[in-house]
């Protein structure tokens, strides 16, 4: 007790009594303790003091005073007031002489006065209760079931809630446009592509049929060399010479050679190129002939003519007298539709007997046909040349460069400036110098661009510079689904079901871009019947100039620079000759 009489007396140690006793068992006029007295010095819990506090010892030490107050107050003002007063007398009352006192310091009386009632007559037991004694605490009844609803609650399962997910911010556009990135010097190297060499080809122009002849090589030497030089590779290489012919266009001899016992091809080939009594020397390729027959088509019989719109050019030039040359399979003679526009022929394959093929034949009919079949030039000459090989019915007709070069060269030495190559192959060196010489001499060179498909690679003679490569489109203009892609299509033209001429006398439908290459010879010797003194060049410009474009804008690697048009072809150009 005497420690919380000195939690007390904090504010006012000075009005402590002096004789004060360390405990107060019992409250009476002995104990020396008066309620005015404690009154007195418990005037700083007031709200304002208690909420800040005594200076010295903080918040704390205000909430434990609260307490002591609370809990030892009540008891010793119902002691004093149950001693100094009569019953039916407040609190309040025993108060009065503590009013006449005057104002205590930052207290009113009015305050100190409430603060006492307040704890005088609500704490239990009190005199001044209600009731004296409250009601004890009952515990709650609990209506039956609750239990059984609670746990049957608890034991539902919990119901997975979706995330929350936040909106994106939204990102402020910038006032300014950020500045492009400099390719850096730290960055990493790409892979350096493969380059596709002349001979191993990164993807089949032919799909999976063989591009050279096995253990065969072609030596192509110069004017200049002794007579006698042939033979001495031979010896020197273990080569055994098969043929040999002296070609016109590329002024030297061709030799074709055998590797002989068990010679490795390549390690000969190689020993060849670094003599340098050999020029060329190079493998002896295989082409294809670039056709599919088919023997019906629900199409209107000839669309082509339509298509390339050949009536109205027509009336300008029907091709009189041009020699066009066919460097094909063999062609059927004695067909009526084209007999007469044959003048010449030859056979490059130099076996027995001359055998009729339907693919030569048919590229013939297109080109100058005159009877059921309408050609694209009626009037013009053909120098039917048989290049190709047709022993082995599981492949197309096939032949070897070699043989190749030997019919281009009877055909420019007959005259012909305009040739058709409707096949395709691999590169090979020494065919391309000899058409490069043909270009070089106003030669114009149509080629097929190939039917390997999506997939394939440039397919050659095609793909060479001086070349027109040709691609195939059907009645409705669209692009032949075997045909080949490459920036090398020089333009389209029909090559879908159409109406050919065939062997014995008959007529077939057939597909492919041969059959496209065979329309732009065609169109080529209408253009040189009209004007014989247009170079390559130029027809190569007004052709491409006046085709119909097709596919994206521009020339693309399908369609090329698009649909051909004779009329267009023909009305753009000056005229010296008539029809």
């Amino acid at each position: 007790m005497n420690r919380f009489w000195w939690l007390i007396n904090l504010k006012r140690p000075d009005k402590v009594s002096e004789g004060q006793p360390d405990c107060c068992p019992d409250l009476g006029p002995d104990c020396g303790i008066d309620m005015m007295q404690i009154s007195t010095r418990i005037n700083f819990l007031t709200p304002k003091r208690f909420l800040n506090g005594p200076a010295n010892y903080g918040r704390t030490h205000s909430a434990l005073m609260l307490a002591a107050v609370l809990i030892l107050g009540a008891p010793l003002v119902a002691k004093a007031n149950a001693q100094n007063s009569v019953p039916g007398v407040s609190v309040k009352t025993d108060l009065s002489e503590y009013r006449t006192r005057g104002n205590l310091p930052g207290v009113s009386r009015q305050t100190v006065t409430t603060r006492f009632l307040r704890l005088a007559q609500n704490r239990p037991g009190s005199v001044n209760h209600p009731t004296g004694n409250p009601p004890k605490r009952t515990k709650p009844k609990i209506p039956a079931g609750t239990f059984k609803l609670i746990i049957d609650l608890a034991n539902q399962p919990k119901k997975d809630k979706p995330p929350k997910t936040r909106p994106p911010k939204k990102t402020a556009k910038p006032k300014y446009k950020p500045k492009k990135k400099t390719k850096s010097a730290t960055k990493k190297s790409r892979k350096p592509r493969r380059t596709q060499t002349a001979n191993t080809p990164r993807r089949s122009p032919v799909g999976n049929l063989p591009l050279r002849r096995e253990r065969e090589v072609v030596v192509f030497l110069a004017t200049d060399r002794p007579a006698d030089l042939a033979n001495e590779l031979a010896e020197t290489y273990q080569l055994e010479l098969l043929d040999r012919y002296d070609s016109i266009v590329l002024e030297g001899s061709l030799q074709r050679y055998r590797v002989s016992g068990t010679g490795n091809i390549d390690v000969a080939l190689n020993a060849l190129r670094n003599d340098n009594r050999v020029d060329v020397a190079t493998y002896n390729s295989i082409f294809y002939a670039q056709e599919q027959s088919r023997k019906y088509a629900r199409i209107e019989a000839q669309y082509a003519l339509k298509k390339i719109k050949l009536v109205r050019a027509h009336d300008i030039s029907r091709g009189r007298d041009v020699k066009v040359a066919v460097i094909d399979s063999g062609i059927d003679l004695t067909h009526p539709d084209i007999s007469e526009s044959i003048v010449n022929s030859y056979n490059a394959v130099q076996d027995s007997e001359y055998r009729a093929h339907p693919h030569g034949t048919a590229i013939a009919g297109i080109i100058s046909a005159n009877g059921e079949v309408q050609g694209v030039a009626p009037m013009a000459k053909l120098l039917a040349v048989r290049a190709f090989f047709t022993g082995n019915k599981k492949r197309p007709a096939e032949t070897s460069s070699f043989i190749l070069m030997r019919g281009i060269d009877w055909a420019y030495d007959k005259g012909a400036r305009i040739f058709n190559l409707s096949f395709a192959g691999p590169h090979d060196p020494l065919l391309k110098k000899m058409l490069n010489r043909i270009s070089k001499k106003d030669g114009v060179l149509i080629a097929a661009a190939g039917n390997g498909g999506i997939k394939a690679g440039p397919a050659y003679p095609g793909a060479y510079r001086n070349v027109l490569a040709v691609t195939a489109i059907d009645e409705a203009d669209k692009l032949y689904k075997m045909a080949n892609r490459g920036h090398y299509v020089f333009a389209s033209a029909p090559g879908v079901d159409i109406l050919v001429t065939s062997p014995e006398k008959k007529y077939r439908f057939s597909s492919g871009t041969s059959l496209a290459a065979a329309h732009v010879s065609g169109l080529v010797a209408l253009l040189r019947a009209t004007n014989p003194t247009l170079s390559g060049k130029e027809i190569r410009r007004i052709v491409e100039k006046t085709s119909f474009d097709l596919g994206p804008k521009g020339r693309d690697k399908q369609f090329g620079a698009g649909r051909v048009d004779a009329n267009a072809s023909l009305r753009q150009m000056p005229r010296t000759a008539k029809k």
